[in-house]
């Protein structure tokens, strides 16, 4: 059980890392489009 939660882990973290890294992105060029 404990190492399906770490896998898990090791999954999901880059995913998150790449959806904040969009995210940010993502507010970069929309704050460039509208200001």
């Amino acid at each position: 059980m404990k190492t399906d939660v770490k896998k898990l882990k090791y999954i999901t973290e880059p995913i998150f890392d790449d959806i904040k890294l969009f995210e940010k992105e993502f507010r970069k060029a929309f704050v460039q489009k509208y200001v």
